[in-house]
């Protein structure tokens, strides 16, 4: 039985539910090198450390421009407003207030987004030359350059547009939220319904039996469920 390794963030690793999380639905022995929040950088280096120990590597390209601060209990941050909001709360101990901060100005005042960019074009296309990974794109970017434009977000959205909580335009592209930040604490793992999981753990299964891999929205379903079960109050 060939070893599996998965690389990512929370498209493919949950904190929620997990026993829905397509990757336990897999009939494989899966190692996950993955966590929620991560940035490319932290995928890359587990995989460049890692992949000759495993049969077959799948990792999941998320978007430039998140943190890895080393400095801190939590080092995974997607952004500025997670920042922003971990400096707020009533626990927070002063050192890593200021580390935070720290962070915060540094994405305003600091980072360099073409820099950014060109930098995670440099350690994908990298990636791309091995032949034993499989990447997936996580956010339908031109940064992912993975190929297909369907991307995990994509499917993830497809439950938060049917719940009313997102609006895209003729497209599929995200137009606006309902959603503010905080108000509902999301349920899903890996951000799809139950269902959606299954297709997906069904698509790595046929790539690991040598079927290939692509996907698109007509493959996947919109949830059955209430909102309440997969978004909180």
């Amino acid at each position: 039985m060939p070893k599996i390794a998965i690389y990512g963030d929370s498209f493919a690793h949950s904190l929620e539910r997990e026993e829905n999380a397509w990757y336990n639905l897999l009939d494989y022995d899966v190692n996950l090198f993955s966590h929620v929040g991560s940035n490319f950088w932290y995928s890359y280096k587990n995989f460049k450390t890692n992949q000759d120990l495993y049969d077959i590597n799948i990792l999941f390209v998320t978007n430039y421009g998140r943190l890895n601060i080393p400095f801190l209990e939590q080092p995974h941050w997607p952004g500025i407003q997670q920042i922003d909001m971990a400096m707020k709360h009533p626990t927070i101990d002063p050192k890593s207030q200021q580390i935070l901060l720290s962070a915060h100005n540094y994405l305003v005042n600091v980072r360099n987004d073409e820099q950014t960019r060109d930098e995670h074009i440099a350690l994908l296309l990298e990636l791309k030359s091995y032949d034993n990974l499989l990447i997936i794109p996580c956010f339908p970017d031109e940064m992912s350059l993975c190929g297909d434009k369907f991307s995990m977000y994509d499917i993830s959205i497809m439950d938060t547009v049917f719940y009313g909580i997102d609006k895209v335009d003729e497209n599929g592209k995200f137009v606006s939220s309902n959603w503010k930040p905080g108000e509902r604490r999301e349920l899903r793992a890996c951000h799809m319904n139950n269902a959606n999981n299954r297709i997906f753990a069904d698509k790595i299964t046929g790539y690991i039996e040598g079927k290939g891999f692509k996907m698109s929205k007509d493959d996947f379903v919109h949830p059955t469920e209430p909102m309440d079960y997969y978004f909180a109050r």
